[in-house]
């Protein structure tokens, strides 16, 4: 994380801030342990998330609302380093008595371009800002920071470059566009329904998953590809209905498959780890077990009830080497 030189900063006197520094209990002292030294250095502290395969990185502060009653500035779909130098920017300004307002557009913090400022709808605030969440406990506000492409079009533009990259959290329609699978990875492609990606904590990142599936009655679909998002699998039944322009939403499941799924990112750091990676595919295939990529970093695994253990058996060992992230799905 880059943060604000020491000569930036002398740091005003603690009566002078918006809102008092949080007293960490020792179950919060490890995780917000670096927010709080950083507030109380300088000011603010800049929150980085790496993001997966299918949710660009994010970046974030915490601490301007604390210290100087301002709204905390969010930025999606950048490399974190950059976001943090550019967000440190205009923290500064911040500090210096600027102010900065939803709906605003502001010139100085692109050289070519404009940025414009968002609101962030509350909704959005458990899936993107959870250590901000645990740092203030109660109410705050959050700007986010829209950045438009090359050619100045913002992501609620279609043509935009950052449509993928930045969602619109001032929408309760953060990303427009849906994950879509590859028209390769199915055999009998049919209807297409729209899920969102829900977690068991009822979490969601807003996501849409486009969802070939079969007809498998009046409003009701059977799912033909692994998801990557929610806690769909393959197989499931599911009941659709119409939601704002969407023709076709899941609703609820009516018939659970008996499939578990396993979403795998792998980490190889040089050849012979990728070449295990590999391997698994391989052994994959030999069990007859389904598999399906997204993108390049991603693939998920639908696996029968009566060979989960088989597969835990060949990814333990790649487990136990940190060369696979693994999310487990309906596992037994």
């Amino acid at each position: 994380m880059v943060r604000a030189p020491l000569t930036r900063l002398l740091w005003r006197r603690t009566a002078e801030r918006h809102l008092p520094l949080p007293d960490l209990d020792p179950a919060m002292a490890d995780r917000l342990g670096p927010v709080l030294a950083s507030v109380e250095r300088y000011g603010w502290h800049v929150q980085m998330v790496v993001g997966d395969p299918l949710h660009p990185p994010w970046t974030y502060t915490i601490g301007l609302w604390t210290s100087f009653g301002h709204p905390e500035l969010a930025m999606f779909g950048i490399d974190g380093n950059q976001a943090t130098l550019l967000l440190n920017l205009m923290a500064e300004r911040v500090l210096k008595g600027e102010r900065f307002a939803p709906g605003a557009s502001d010139g100085g913090v692109l050289s070519d371009h404009q940025v414009r400022l968002a609101s962030v709808r509350p909704e959005w605030y458990a899936p993107y800002f959870g250590m901000a969440i645990d740092w203030y406990q109660e109410e705050f506000p959050i700007l986010q920071v829209l950045l438009p492409d090359r050619r100045g079009r913002f992501p609620d533009d279609p043509a935009s470059e950052f449509r993928s990259a930045q969602p619109l959290l001032a929408s309760g329609d953060p990303w427009p566009e849906p994950f879509a699978h590859d028209d390769r990875t199915w055999e009998h492609p049919g209807a297409v329904v729209l899920a969102r990606d829900v977690d068991e904590l009822d979490v969601w990142s807003g996501r849409w998953e486009a969802l070939p599936c079969r007809e498998a009655g009046p409003d009701e679909f059977e799912v033909a590809v692994i998801p990557f998002l929610g806690q769909l699998v393959l197989g499931d039944r599911v009941r659709v209905a119409p939601e704002g322009e969407h023709t076709a939403v899941v609703r609820e499941v009516t018939a659970a498959s008996g499939y578990a799924t396993m979403r795998v990112t792998p980490m190889p750091r040089d050849d012979e780890q990728l070449a295990r990676c590999n391997q698994l595919l391989a052994e994959l295939d030999g069990l007859g077990i389904r598999w399906e990529w997204a993108g390049q970093e991603l693939f998920a695994v639908a696996i029968p009830g009566s060979r989960v253990a088989d597969v835990e058996e060949l990814v333990d060992p790649l487990l136990a080497d940190d060369l696979l992230w693994v999310d487990r799905i309906r596992f037994p």
